[in-house]
């Protein structure tokens, strides 16, 4: 064998020699992490079962029960966290509902349902129409602003006349126009009743309240009443002279005792109605006891006959 060869073998033999000294390295670092591992099982199971002993009164007796490493060097396992100073969870409160100051807090049954579509039809039903309306808008409060009300009155109008006079003014509102009708909701309402009023029937409600009599009860009468004074635009001076000159005669004469009797002067219509309701069903209870009495003899016929008329044509004031 020549000189590199033995050079190879020298060389050989020192890697092997190399590899051994290793195996052995890595066989004790093996050993050295079992070890490292059987500790760490052992102080995780003896912490688990350990039972942590009150604090001592005195510092003596908490340095000869102070907890010692499991193995000479290792570091004394901490004392557990206190439970005192540990904040409890809480629990998250519920917001809370924003109180609301509109109609929003109406039941929703309640609440007034939106108006049929209008017919068309001029006079009272426009009118009634326009209330519904309002009522429905008010119940729900500031829901509805004024472009909103103007937009939700003119897509509830029906077929025929009542939609050929809204559509013109729809389109007015898509194509964000101007126009003197949509300057607000007040004068679009100005607006449907200039359109959809009767122009006769005002002339004809004077006519007819000028003409209203009393032939029946003084509640019939006040009712009709009622029904025309809506028409018009009088005073109430005006409407309380109308009225009382369209009641029963006797009714008048008991009123006009009353001005007589007793300071009128600040009685409204309202309180003329309710008085003549009243003396009318007295006079008509008086003349119902009249007819039921029968004299006994005719010696007490004229007696009988005058406390009779007295009774039907007279009324205590009292009563007004």
């Amino acid at each position: 064998m020549g000189t590199m060869g033995k050079e190879i073998l020298t060389a050989i033999n020192k890697q092997e020699g190399a590899l051994n000294d290793l195996r052995t390295d890595t066989e004790s670092l093996q050993e050295t992490l079992q070890a490292v591992e059987e500790r760490v099982s052992s102080t995780d199971i003896m912490e688990k079962d350990h039972q942590w002993e009150p604090a001592a009164e005195s510092s003596r007796n908490d340095t000869s029960k102070r907890r010692r490493g499991l193995f000479p060097g290792d570091k004394p396992p901490s004392d557990p966290p206190s439970r005192e100073g540990t904040p409890l969870p809480r629990t998250p409160k519920k917001p809370k509902k924003a109180e609301s100051s509109t109609k929003e807090d109406i039941p929703k049954g309640a609440r007034a349902k939106k108006p049929e579509a209008f017919n068309g039809k001029r006079g009272q039903e426009a009118k009634i129409f326009l209330m519904k309306m309002e009522i429905y808008y008010k119940d729900y409060g500031t829901a509805f602003d004024n472009e909103r009300k103007m937009a939700t009155f003119l897509t509830n109008m029906g077929e025929g006349e009542a939609s050929k006079w809204a559509k013109p003014l729809l389109r007015k509102i898509l194509e964000e126009e101007e126009h003197n009708y949509l300057v607000n909701w007040n004068s679009l309402k100005k607006a449907f009743l200039l359109a959809f009023s009767d122009p006769m029937k005002k002339e004809k409600a004077i006519q007819n309240i000028n003409k209203l009599v009393q032939n029946g009860s003084a509640q019939v009468y006040v009712t009709n009443f009622r029904t025309l004074m809506q028409e018009l635009d009088w005073d109430e001076h005006a409407l309380i002279d109308t009225f009382k000159k369209g009641l029963k005669n006797n009714v008048q004469q008991e009123l006009l005792k009353a001005t007589i009797t007793q300071d009128v002067s600040d009685f409204s219509l309202e309180k003329w109605m309710e008085v003549a309701i009243r003396v009318d069903d007295l006079l008509f209870q008086g003349r119902s006891l009249g007819n039921q009495s029968t004299p006994q003899s005719n010696g007490y016929q004229g007696t009988r006959r005058n406390q009779t008329q007295g009774k039907a044509g007279k009324v205590s004031p009292e009563t007004i």
